[in-house]
């Protein structure tokens, strides 16, 4: 699976969408997404996890909880990537028609 298929992935639910949300304002630890999003930890850890593994947040322990971030370079990428589906399909048009 390519990057952007991971990072595609990890936003196509929507419990996922709004960690990444919280985390476009500020960096949370687990327990404040716990309560924010009203989900038990079981269920967070495994949305970050995923998350985490498509490149979309980064997390280190800090006085023993685990604080998150959001990455940048994953949302530039798939912003990239419409962007350039997007002029192929406007060329495509305008070559057609």
């Amino acid at each position: 699976m390519t990057s952007f298929m991971r990072v595609a992935h990890a936003l196509s639910d929507k419990t996922r969408c709004d960690i990444v949300e919280r985390l476009a304002e500020r960096c949370h630890s687990t327990k404040e997404l716990e309560e924010a999003l009203q989900v038990h930890r079981g269920v967070l850890i495994r949305h970050t996890q995923v998350l985490e593994h498509a490149g979309i947040i980064d997390s280190v322990l800090k006085e023993r909880q685990k604080i998150m971030s959001l990455r940048d370079r994953p949302f530039e990428a798939l912003s990239d990537w419409m962007c350039d589906v997007g002029q192929t399909a406007k060329t495509e048009k305008m070559l057609a028609g």
